[in-house]
C-alpha cells in the first residue's frame, strides 16, 4: 500500500484518479476547495482522506504538505491536478486580479507542492504527475494565463527532474477530458471563432474521452512512471503508459486517439 495526494480530486479528472487509487488499495488525501463536494464523494471511503483548501493561496501548499505526512507517514506520489482556465479573454482585457491568481494556481502553488514533498518523495523514491496541457506548448488566443502557466510548470518540471533524479517527474497531457473545463470553454466569450468551434464540435461530435482514461494514464505514472523518461511531457496515449495502464487496469483496447490540433 502507497500514499498518494492528489489536488483538485472533488470532479472530473482528478476524481477519477483518486477512485483508481483507492480501487487499487492505496492511501490517498484528496483535496479539492469545496468542502461539500469531497464529503459527499469521500466520506467514509476506504484508504480516502480528504481536505478542503482554496491552493490559490500558495501559503495551504506546505500546510496542505503536512497534513497529508499527519494522517499516512509517508508519501509515495503527488498528483498537481487543480488548476484554472480562466481568465478566458485577450490579455488586455484580462482582469489582473484573475490573472495573476491563475499563475498562482497554475504554477506558484503546484511548484511549492513539489518543493515541500520532495523531502518525502527522495526518501520514498516516489513519483511526480504534473496534469499538463497542450497550451503549455502551443498559442490559444485568448489563454494567455494559462497558456503562460502551464508552459512554466512544464520548464519547471523538466529543471526538477535534473535537480532531483531519484525522484520520478512527469508532464501528462491528458487530452481533451469531458470535464467542466470543458464547459467553461465553451461557454466563453474571449477565443477566437474558429477555436470556439472547435471545442463546441468535440462536445457534439461525442469525441472527448471520459475522464477514466487518462487517468488511468496518470496512476500508472505515479506508481511505475519510468525514470528514465523523467522531466518529459508525456501523451495519455504513448505506447508504453497506455501499455502500462491497460496491464495494470486489466484494460484491452486501444486509447481513442483524438484530434491533437484541438487539445487544450
Amino acid at each position: 500500500m502507497k500514499s498518494f495526494l492528489v489536488t483538485g480530486a472533488s470532479r472530473g479528472l482528478g476524481e477519477a484518479i483518486v477512485r483508481q487509487l483507492q480501487n487499487l488499495g492505496h492511501r490517498v488525501m484528496a483535496c479539492a476547495r469545496s468542502e461539500e463536494r469531497l464529503k459527499e464523494l469521500w466520506q467514509g471511503v476506504a484508504n480516502v482522506e480528504w481536505t478542503a483548501c482554496d491552493l490559490s493561496e500558495w501559503q495551504d501548499a506546505e500546510k496542505l504538505l503536512n497534513r497529508t505526512m499527519e494522517r499516512f507517514g509517508s508519501l509515495d506520489g503527488l498528483v498537481n491536478n487543480a488548476g484554472t482556465i480562466q481568465p478566458i479573454d485577450p490579455l488586455e482585457q484580462c482582469d489582473s486580479a484573475e490573472w495573476a491568481r491563475a499563475i498562482t494556481l497554475n504554477l506558484t502553488t503546484p511548484t511549492l507542492m513539489i518543493r515541500a514533498a520532495l523531502p518525502y518523495l527522495r526518501k520514498s523514491r516516489g513519483r511526480v504527475v504534473n496534469i499538463s496541457t497542450g497550451a503549455a506548448v502551443k498559442v490559444v488566443q485568448g489563454w494567455s494565463a494559462y497558456c503562460a502557466s502551464k508552459a512554466g510548470f512544464l520548464h519547471l518540471t523538466q529543471v526538477v527532474a535534473v535537480e532531483c533524479p531519484e525522484v520520478g517527474f512527469f508532464s501528462l497531457r491528458p487530452g481533451v477530458i469531458d470535464t467542466g473545463m470543458q464547459s467553461e470553454i465553451r461557454d466563453s466569450a474571449g477565443m477566437t471563432e474558429s477555436d470556439l468551434a472547435k471545442f463546441k464540435g468535440l462536445k457534439e461530435s461525442g469525441s472527448l474521452e471520459p475522464p477514466e482514461v487518462p487517468a488511468r494514464s496518470a496512476v500508472w505514472l505515479a506508481l511505475h512512471g519510468p525514470l528514465d523518461r523523467s522531466g518529459e511531457l508525456i501523451e495519455y496515449t504513448d505506447d508504453q503508459v497506455q501499455s502500462g495502464a491497460q496491464e495494470l487496469f486489466a484494460v484491452r483496447g486501444p486509447v481513442q486517439a483524438l484530434r491533437r490540433e484541438s487539445t487544450p
